[in-house]
């Protein structure tokens, strides 16, 4: 009987954790692992408690034949910014087989990270650290710049002149605000991101 009821305690404990990277993560190759996993938990929870933003990366299993569709379509299915105030959902897409990324950025937002901004982020944070192979260390400091520029930007306040509304826009959570840019992923990544020594 103790076993049992260890065994139905420690489904509950492995099912919670999964659920909870379910609301920040999606990653069916396992290429965000340890502490590159947990800095980004750390992260979602400050934009998603402090900053009232709803952050969710995706990596893609396979390559997509429209990334900017992609995204949307995964917007709309996560419901990115239920979870929030208003339509206040940040959608990061990594498309590692077509060498793409792409920041989908929710209505309420679009103030708060226009698309010039989303493009630098991805042009000078993301493609440097792809490049290298550094995966985990990409994401992660895309996702610091955009809690830095929500605290600048003051997102808080954004939030009183947005979109209000519990369905975005027509049941639509984003219209297509963002950007997207193509990524060089170094051939000898390992799955954590960390380069491989030669």
């Amino acid at each position: 009987m103790r076993l049992m009821l260890l065994i139905a305690l420690l489904l509950v404990a492995v099912c919670g954790c999964s659920r909870e990277d379910d609301l920040f993560l999606e990653d069916p190759a396992g290429l965000l692992e340890g502490p590159a996993r947990e800095r980004l938990a750390r992260y979602h929870a400050v934009l998603l408690r402090d900053l009232d933003i709803h952050f969710k990366a995706v990596f893609l299993a396979g390559r997509s034949g429209d990334i900017d569709r992609t995204a949307v379509e995964l917007f709309d299915r996560y419901r990115l910014g239920e979870r929030t105030r208003a339509a206040r959902g940040v959608l990061l897409v990594i498309d590692p087989v077509g060498q793409q990324v792409r920041l989908e950025i929710g209505y309420d937002l679009e103030g708060v990270f226009p698309d010039g901004f989303v493009g630098r982020v991805e042009e000078e944070q993301m493609v440097p650290f792809f490049a290298a192979g550094r995966i985990g260390a990409g994401v992660a400091a895309t996702v610091e710049l955009l809690v830095a520029r929500a605290l600048e930007a003051g997102a808080l306040e954004a939030a009183e002149i947005g979109i209000e509304g519990p369905d975005g826009i027509g049941g639509r959570w984003s219209g297509g605000g963002g950007a997207t840019t193509a990524i060089r992923p170094a051939p000898s990544a390992k799955p954590d991101g960390a380069p491989v020594d030669p």
